[in-house]
């Protein structure tokens, strides 16, 4: 096995949740999707924990990058991302979807996400300046993933509740996203300013 961080039982750590959340993506993929766009999620969370997997054994793929990226998106930005959710249905329209947080598993899942972040970055061997590119690559990442799950949902939705306004704005949103990933690749941008106008552009995507 590979090295990638410089504490050898991090390693073993993140290699056996990336395995432990592979079988347990593939053990439901099977399952039939009424949506394109959640068939696409699901995908797409299977293919991070393969490559944060095998980026512990591929020479090649031995970067950070991949189990971050890995944390970040199944562990963090997910439970995030129903929160979110929740909250908006809560404040705006008053509706209580309490089944949406009612797995204590994506809590528990959402805690470790966090605590193993920060150790990612407590044993990272890499600068500064090479972990603001990964961040440069997931921020595009999530604008082409926000454009995919936008094109799609032209066969999700039905024609009385397609909005074309809507879609466009989404549709602007994700390749603003990619733009601003972009220029913090090439340096044109500041890390945290980038970080709050990718937040920004997220939060106002997921409102809409």
């Amino acid at each position: 096995m590979n090295r990638i961080y410089s504490n050898k039982i991090f390693n073993w750590v993140i290699l056996i949740v990336s395995v432990l959340t592979v079988i347990d993506i593939s053990s439901r993929l099977n399952q039939d999707y009424e949506f394109l766009s959640v068939l696409i999620l699901k995908i797409t969370l299977f293919i991070f924990p393969i490559l944060s997997t095998l980026s512990f054994f591929l020479k090649k793929m031995n970067k950070e990058l991949y189990s971050r990226a890995f944390i970040l998106v199944n562990l963090i930005f997910l439970p995030i991302s129903v929160y979110f959710q929740y909250l908006v249905d809560l404040l705006f329209y008053s509706f209580n979807r309490a089944d949406l947080i009612s797995k204590p598993t994506m809590h528990v899942n959402f805690l470790i996400g966090l605590i193993l972040f920060f150790l990612s970055l407590k044993f990272s061997r890499q600068t500064k300046i090479q972990r603001q590119n990964e961040y440069a690559m997931l921020i595009i990442f999530y604008g082409l993933f926000l454009l995919i799950l936008n094109l799609t949902r032209i066969f999700d939705n039905n024609s009385t509740e397609f909005s074309v306004i809507t879609f466009c704005i989404k549709i602007l949103i994700s390749i603003s996203i990619i733009f601003v990933g972009n220029k913090l690749r090439v340096e044109k941008l500041k890390f945290k300013t980038t970080i709050i106008i990718s937040l920004i552009l997220a939060i106002i995507s997921g409102m809409l």
